[in-house]
């Protein structure tokens, strides 16, 4: 997209960035996410299968928790990775439950390979934490249902949340950019503002700085507390009287 087509659609979708209570993060967010729940559960009670929606929203919040709806490159591919995780970790646990394995071994290795995403980084690591929710809440296994339709259902409520964002990131281009950076300024502020409370303190004392000094005493105040007590106890025979590695070191290096 060339720099002229996104001013053009920036133009388009101008009368939205009007209502400026929808420019607030939180409302915003909440609106696309409760858009794509009640479309969930609407659907689900149009289908006479209330259950069917919950479940289905199930696989949003899982959405949510790893990320997937966030602004970046390659946003369907990962999306499809994410939501492929979603259809794997629940059906692998409801496989083994029908294969008569002891819950109890299911989850240990799948907690265990689901806390192994957490070496490819912190993204990864959020998608493990949604594929473990998914595990959870996926056991018991329902036994009049085939093994692949709660899976089914998590990637479609992932998928409809995934358009539903895509969607919302064409109506506001760069409303995540601008939160991004807005957030760095404002610590930016911050980190002014406490530096120049620090400096223009009158008098300026730096034992404020150093978080040891008010709990232990200094070293000079130590060296000439032993000093003393060298000179009023000495140790061993008379020629180490009145002397001590401190004084020594003093007279020496300064």
């Amino acid at each position: 997209m060339t720099r002229q087509d996104s001013s053009i659609q920036h133009r388009r979708y101008y009368w939205l960035h009007r209502l400026i209570i929808l420019n607030y993060p939180n409302l915003n967010y909440g609106l696309r996410a409760g858009c794509s729940l009640l479309s969930l559960l609407f659907g689900g009670l149009l289908l006479g299968d209330t259950a069917a929606g919950i479940t289905a929203s199930l696989g949003m919040i899982a959405a949510l928790i790893c990320g997937a709806d966030e602004p970046k490159p390659k946003f369907w591919r990962k999306g499809a990775a994410s939501c492929l995780s979603f259809f794997i970790a629940p059906l692998l646990l409801l496989s083994g439950l029908h294969w008569q394995i002891p819950p109890i071994v299911l989850f240990f290795v799948l907690t265990f390979g689901c806390a192994m995403f957490s070496v490819q980084g912190p993204m990864a690591a959020r998608l493990g934490i949604a594929n473990l929710l998914l595990i959870i809440l996926s056991f018991p296994a329902p036994g009049n249902q085939p093994l692949w339709f709660a899976p089914s259902l998590y990637v479609l409520g992932a998928v409809n949340y995934l358009v539903i964002s895509r969607v919302w990131q064409l109506l506001w281009p760069f409303k995540q950019l601008r939160e991004n950076i807005a957030d760095y300024y404002l610590t930016l502020a911050q980190y002014t503002e406490l530096k120049c409370e620090l400096i223009l303190k009158k008098p300026f004392d730096n034992s404020e700085l150093l978080p040891c000094s008010k709990s232990s005493p200094s070293l000079p105040l130590m060296a000439s507390n032993y000093c003393a007590t060298c000179r009023v106890n000495p140790i061993g025979s008379s020629r180490n009287s009145g002397s001590c590695f401190f004084s020594q070191k003093s007279s020496t290096s300064y």
